[in-house]
């Protein structure tokens, strides 16, 4: 049953894909971009209510959910930068890219990102297409500094729902 749903989903990314002309450095290059949308997004959101009037910047950022939003926005900054420069070396191995893939659709999914776990899933289905080589010891890093504080976040969000609730 598992290998029949895992069939079919491929089978629709592979469509996606076509449809889209995507490959590997593309998907990356795409994923980077979107997640710097994101990021000036929020901080554009925050920034907006100021000027609404709305609240003050000290009142904002005494809010809890607030703040991992920033530590989220930052993450996912930080990442964008980070692929905007070092995009080769992530594209360098077939296990560079399916472990930066495969940590990012994680992180992505727990935080509420769909669009960034879409584009990780669509990473992981073209990561079929890199060479082998060896794993680089700045990508898993990376990876896991990434993952390491959108488990956190995602932590953070739990327990902020469970004292509301």
């Amino acid at each position: 049953m598992w290998a029949l749903g895992k069939r079919k989903i491929s089978n629709v990314i592979t469509k996606v894909v076509r449809t889209v002309h995507l490959n590997a450095e593309k998907t990356i290059s795409w994923y980077s971009y979107i997640l710097l949308a994101i990021s000036v997004a929020f901080w554009l959101m925050i920034e907006l209510q100021v000027i609404a009037g709305q609240q003050t910047w000290t009142s904002i950022m005494k809010q809890p959910t607030v703040a991992v939003g920033i530590i989220i926005s930052i993450v996912d900054f930080l990442i964008a930068y980070y692929l905007f420069y070092k995009k080769k070396d992530i594209l360098s191995s077939y296990e560079n890219y399916r472990f930066f893939m495969m940590t990012q659709a994680i992180g992505q999914v727990l935080v509420g990102n769909m669009i960034c776990f879409v584009f990780a899933l669509i990473g992981i289905h073209e990561s079929k297409k890199i060479d082998n080589g060896p794993r680089s010891s700045t990508v898993t890093a990376v990876s896991v500094f990434a993952i390491i504080f959108l488990i956190m976040c995602f932590g953070f969000m739990v327990k902020l729902s469970l004292l509301r609730g």
